[in-house]
């Protein structure tokens, strides 16, 4: 696809990577290709299906060495617990977690990308990260401040109008966002996946 091509040709070897909203592993794979043993891929991925896959192509890609899974909800609300929800006539990749004052179901805590990244024994510097989180991506923005106003990474965030509104966001507040840690930024407005 078009969008890999493009994000392939930004990362290079030696690179370390951000995949937020991993799914079963379609960006990682390239961006492991990508940055090789030199560098690393950290990927999150929340809905447990998908982390399961996501393991399981790690291992049959034999790519261990470079990607590091997280199962976890990104998100800046620290100690918020999410539930997980389908929108009707929804895939596997468009699971969504939202934050619940009244749990019904199974329940993941969030995690604080910043916060992650302080704990790290290593402080080596992100060079891009991606976001797909359907509609959380500037909750995921605000967890990932401190990375980005330090390091200014190329950031990649697929943005669908309609699931921001539902996380009480919009693409304004992500432009505001992007505009006030000095940004430039392109919208991708082509077909899906293009």
């Amino acid at each position: 696809r078009n969008e890999l091509a493009m994000l392939g040709s930004l990362v290079i070897e030696g690179d370390h990577v951000l995949d937020i909203g991993a799914h079963i592993g379609t960006f990682f794979m390239p961006f492991a290709w990508h940055t090789k043993e030199r560098g690393a891929v950290y990927s999150f991925e929340a809905n447990p299906n998908n982390y399961k896959l996501l393991l399981d192509n790690i291992q049959n890609n034999d790519l261990g060495r470079i990607i590091t899974p997280t199962h976890a909800v990104v998100a800046c609300e620290v100690g918020a617990e999410f539930e997980m929800f389908l929108p009707e006539g929804g895939n596997s990749g468009m699971y969504r977690f939202l934050p619940v004052a009244n749990p019904s179901g199974d329940l993941l805590a969030s995690l604080d990308i910043d916060e992650w990244y302080a704990r790290r024994e290593s402080k080596l510097g992100i060079q891009l990260i991606k976001i797909d989180v359907e509609g959380a991506e500037y909750s995921v923005l605000r967890s990932c401040q401190e990375i980005i106003r330090q390091q200014k990474p190329v950031i990649y965030i697929e943005i669908y109008r309609s699931a921001l509104q539902q996380h009480g966001s919009a693409v304004e507040d992500i432009e505001a966002f992007l505009d006030s840690h000095g940004y430039h930024y392109f919208r991708n407005t082509g077909p899906r996946n293009s």
